[in-house]
């Protein structure tokens, strides 16, 4: 009745399907265990487990073939969004950049008191004038936190590992892999 609505109805049924993927596994490696042979105990939890499997895993993957097509990505909208909290959303980036000087834990409390006081301002003000801070961080580290639209984390390590490892297993399984 709404047509203007978009539910993540199907984002939801990836996330149970998932979810039932994962507990059907441990049946499966659990029936890897026989006492001699091939043990029909094993056999059975494995038939019963595997066409689940892959109805699970083949409707998951359809589904996320039908979000990823009708995708639509509004660079205008996520940049309105991400200035909803202003340069707050740089806390990750300053965690990891201030811990190695100042250890985790202080590094957490340190921006948890100047996020709470830049409530008012900018975070990158906050950062400038406590003394700490401002002697960790340079000119450039105060440019990224005032451009959080430029800060990807570890996006392209994370794709870039993945795509490592699936190359690996392809040729240790003597398949051919075209990237």
């Amino acid at each position: 009745t709404m047509v203007h609505k978009r539910n993540p109805v199907f984002c939801q049924r990836v996330g149970v399907l998932g979810r039932h993927i994962r507990s059907l596994v441990g049946v499966a490696v659990e029936s890897m265990v026989h006492e001699h042979e091939r043990d029909p105990r094993s056999l059975w939890s494995e038939w019963l487990a595997m066409p689940q499997l892959c109805m699970y895993t083949g409707t998951a993957v359809s589904y996320l073939i039908g979000i990823l097509d009708g995708l639509e990505v509004r660079p205008e909208n996520m940049k309105k969004n991400l200035a909803l909290h202003g340069d707050a959303v740089m806390s990750e980036w300053l965690l990891f950049r201030l811990a190695p000087h100042m250890g985790k834990a202080a590094a957490q409390r340190k921006l948890h008191a100047l996020t709470d006081r830049s409530a008012t301002g900018p975070l990158a003000e906050a950062l400038a004038a406590d003394p700490e801070t401002a002697a960790l961080l340079n000119r450039e580290d105060f440019e990224i936190v005032k451009q959080p639209e430029r800060y990807i984390g570890l996006a392209v390590e994370l794709v870039d590992d993945g795509l490592a490892d699936l190359v690996a297993r392809r040729n240790d399984e003597n398949e051919t892999l075209t990237l």
